[in-house]
């Protein structure tokens, strides 16, 4: 898990580029300077691994990050940060046009939100690429092959108008056996597409994961199926609120492993939190915040601004503290 934070860290460093302002004559020297932009996915390269690599129908996380290098200004940032608005994402299949993502959502607007980021910190938002109308399956990555991703930001930075152009990403999906079309044929339509892009399992679907997780148990789908599950029960107060939090726990006991390679396990983490939270026990939810903020300080939930974590923690430098109200 501390590979995964420094892996980030070093994708950072490698991948930031200089923000690209549209025409602003009152722009300011720093925003050009010190706001910087990254992109990446959530499965790791290296020497051996240059281009991520997915099985076919594996959601895809696309992390996009502003990071603030400056050492005494902070950015405040405004826009709909939603890949049908300010966040323009292009998916480039293989042999085929680039299309826009946005994730079904074409023509609808989303609200504003704003962000401020200190200096010598970074906002970092995730962003899944999975569900696509326009193809049969509903899926965005939907053949095997090499995809590339461009990403684009329209943002005001201290009143400022600017458009952050991001690196290009590349990943590869791999070809299925016809073993694992069995698989695929369960679930790669587009009413689990949206359920993947919206992070739990609606009514219509619930039978189709759970029969996925009970056929398929050793998958890189079971663990996402769970996740949806347990965020369905969640939602629908199906459960009690700490039975939910034991089930997120499960998931990451059983599967741990997978879903740090996935970049992914924080989500359980932040389930057990929002489940403690609804059933009333704000330091059991307390000590997950600080586990999560320990094992994943990179995670969006902490550098994206979760409404929920600042109800929690009070944040210096690099350090969390619980509210007086929660200390006593």
């Amino acid at each position: 898990m501390k590979s995964s934070a420094l892996a980030l860290s070093c994708l950072l460093i490698l991948a930031a580029g200089t923000a690209s302002p549209r025409a602003a004559p009152e722009r300011t020297v720093s925003v050009a300077d010190n706001l910087r932009p990254a992109a990446f996915v959530n499965r790791p390269v290296g020497p051996k691994q240059p281009i991520a690599a997915y099985a076919l129908g594996e959601p895809v996380y696309l992390y996009v990050i502003l990071a603030n290098w400056s050492r005494t200004e902070t950015f405040s940032m405004s826009g709909a940060w939603h890949p049908a608005n300010d966040l323009e994402i292009t998916i480039t299949p293989p042999k085929d046009l680039p299309r826009r993502f946005t994730a079904g959502a074409q023509g609808k607007m989303f609200p504003t939100s704003v962000t401020k980021i200190g200096p010598r910190d970074m906002t970092v938002y995730r962003v899944p690429l999975v569900y696509e109308p326009a193809t049969a399956s509903g899926f965005a990555f939907d053949q095997p092959g090499r995809y590339t991703i461009t990403t684009r930001m329209t943002l005001m930075v201290n009143d400022v108008p600017q458009t952050a152009g991001f690196p290009k990403v590349e990943l590869t999906i791999l070809p299925a056996s016809p073993k694992v079309h069995e698989a695929l044929d369960l679930f790669m339509r587009p009413e689990c597409a949206e359920d993947l892009q919206r992070g739990y399992a609606r009514a219509e679907t619930a039978a189709t994961w759970q029969e996925l997780i009970e056929r398929y148990p050793g998958s890189g789908w079971a663990p996402h199926a769970k996740i949806l599950l347990a965020w369905r029960a969640w939602r629908d107060s199906a459960e009690d609120y700490t039975a939910i939090a034991k089930r997120f726990e499960a998931i990451l006991a059983e599967h741990r492993a997978f879903l740090t390679r996935a970049s992914f396990a924080d989500e359980a983490y932040y389930g057990c939190v929002s489940a403690l939270d609804r059933a009333g026990k704000p330091l059991e939810a307390l000590e997950w915040i600080r586990r999560l903020q320990r094992e994943f300080p990179n995670s969006h939930y902490i550098r994206g601004g979760s409404a929920l974590l600042q109800k929690y923690i009070q944040k210096q430098d690099d350090n969390l503290y619980a509210p007086w109200f929660l200390s006593e």
